[in-house]
């Protein structure tokens, strides 16, 4: 009897020991009061984080923007008139202060030479020069070029058979009208060559200036020029 009552004693121990035993470890476990997450779970947290924050600051960031709409233009053509970079451009208070400031400007009453088109000039020469000047409309053309073709911006033409050159680009192609006056003067001297197209408009006064020894390219910019104004 004794020792049934011992056995029985000794059980009861055992099970209440082992399960003092699994709520300590229940317990351990929970401690935290939080579900665990698994690597999986936690990495697909972080990139939605990482997304959300990268389209939070693209909606506050107006440079991201900003810097897209850079990158677009830098591929389009400037609406500037590329021409404008050659022409100078000075106002004055009135129209006639804005003509007289074409300076050598007159009205050719006398000419012996003949450039083709119903164009008429006059053409003399001094020490190694030719100068040749005539008008067409408003403007006055006067062309200073050297005897010998050597010396000369181009090879094996005298001045008389550059001025004819001239005189036919410009019948198919039309200078400014200027309201007034406008002159156009070339040295074809090819160590010291400069064309100057200078025009008057209003009270405006353009000019295209060029040392490339090309005047019918300086031609063409006032040509050019004259259609955006």
């Amino acid at each position: 009897m004794k020792f049934r009552f011992l056995a029985a004693a000794i059980l009861l121990t055992v099970f209440m020991l082992a399960g003092c035993n699994f709520g300590n470890t229940a317990s351990k476990d929970n401690s935290s009061g939080k579900p665990q997450s698994t690597k999986e779970e936690k990495g697909a947290t972080n990139d939605s984080k990482a997304n959300q924050e990268r389209d939070s600051s693209s909606d506050n960031d107006p440079s991201a923007e900003a810097n897209n709409s850079t990158e677009d233009n830098n591929d389009k053509p400037s609406s500037r008139d590329v021409h404008d970079q050659d022409v100078n451009k000075t106002t004055y208070k009135t129209n006639e202060e804005a003509a007289e400031a074409i300076k050598g400007y007159e009205k050719m009453e006398q000419t012996n030479v003949d450039l083709g088109h119903d164009i008429k000039a006059f053409a003399e020469g001094a020490a190694g020069h030719q100068y040749l000047s005539w008008n067409e409309g408003r403007w006055l053309i006067q062309v200073n070029y050297p005897s010998d073709p050597q010396y000369a911006i181009d090879k094996n033409v005298d001045g008389l058979g550059f001025s004819k050159k001239m005189v036919a680009y410009l019948e198919t192609h039309y200078l400014p009208a200027p309201k007034d006056k406008g002159i156009v003067i070339v040295n074809g001297f090819k160590d010291s060559g400069v064309t100057t197209v200078r025009w008057q408009k209003g009270n405006v006064v353009y000019e295209i200036k060029s040392t490339k020894n090309s005047p019918i390219e300086t031609l063409e910019k006032a040509v050019e020029a004259g259609k955006n104004r």
